[in-house]
């Protein structure tokens, strides 16, 4: 689902493999249509471990450079070292929920 935001473009997905499906048909040798992927870490089907190492590898089938390639940023409620550290192998940001304003 699309929805319009300002300037941008907000894609609604509800999977991992969805959000792969249109960030592959948005994706070309001159960029990406989207400037970020904000994801969560736990997700039935592809998790978002998965979603962001395919997202790399697409960007690398068109050799994109770092600073064309969508920010990846994960929400987790997993605190824990080892998921956090597993999270920032293929993603930019990682965020423990819930996310306070302060």
């Amino acid at each position: 689902m699309a929805v319009p935001w300002s300037d941008n473009l907000l894609e609604i997905c509800y999977s991992g493999a969805d959000a792969l499906a249109k960030l592959e048909e948005g994706t070309t040798i001159e960029g990406s249509q989207y400037k970020l992927i904000l994801t969560d870490i736990s997700m039935p089907g592809m998790d978002g471990y998965e979603l962001a190492a395919n997202a790399r590898k697409v960007f690398a089938n068109y050799s994109l450079p770092k600073e064309l390639e969508p920010t990846i940023i994960a929400l987790t409620g997993h605190a824990e070292v080892e998921f956090l550290s597993r999270a920032l192998i293929d993603m930019d940001q990682v965020y423990t929920k819930p996310i306070s304003s302060k």
